[in-house]
């Protein structure tokens, strides 16, 4: 039997990896947690006020505190001050996240035979924390409060995409939630 050669064959010939959730273990549990405890309100009230909320900030267009304020506002309680709502997104995250050991290992792997990028929704606070760490040491990193952009933003994916000099059609992307995989 003869071999066919395949037409329009898709290679992926480059990498975009999610950070949150896929490079680094993230107990945002707990931090929500936290926070439903701080504004006395329910921890499912308090994260869909947020996820209705956070664009402004994971795009950089507003502080940790304005951001805050805003979700008290929203709930309707009274706002802690600067203070407890600083240590949310700092040590709480410090506590309770985690770069993941074995898919530094495969990122390793990868990075040396195809270009590499990673993508991810943050915030400053976060930002200024993951820079610090080891790990994250050597990687293009695109941070959605330095860009003014984030997933499931078309903009962010295109900026991807010529960071990896590669068409988005033969890139492969890694993220742990399906509504980002869509959107990419």
């Amino acid at each position: 039997m003869k071999k066919q050669k395949i037409k329009d064959r898709k290679t992926v010939n480059a990498f975009l990896f999610d950070c949150g959730g896929v490079m680094v273990e993230s107990e945002q549990n707990a931090v929500y947690s936290s926070a439903a405890k701080i504004f006395n309100v329910s921890q499912k009230k308090l994260e869909e006020t947020i996820k209705n909320t956070e664009a402004r900030l994971q795009k950089g267009r507003e502080t940790s505190i304005q951001f805050w304020k805003r979700v008290c506002k929203k709930l309707e309680v009274t706002y802690p001050g600067d203070t407890a709502v600083r240590n949310l997104w700092t040590k709480d995250y410090l506590r309770n996240s985690r770069p993941q050991k074995g898919v530094f290992t495969i990122l390793q792997y990868l990075k040396k035979r195809y270009p590499l990028v990673v993508v991810t929704n943050t915030i400053k606070d976060h930002t200024v924390i993951n820079r610090k760490r080891p790990a994250f040491q050597g990687y293009t990193i695109l941070y959605s409060n330095e860009h003014g952009t984030r997933k499931p933003e078309r903009k962010f994916f295109i900026l991807a995409a010529r960071k990896l000099h590669t068409f988005p059609k033969n890139t492969l992307f890694i993220d742990d939630e399906m509504r980002w995989i869509r959107a990419g």
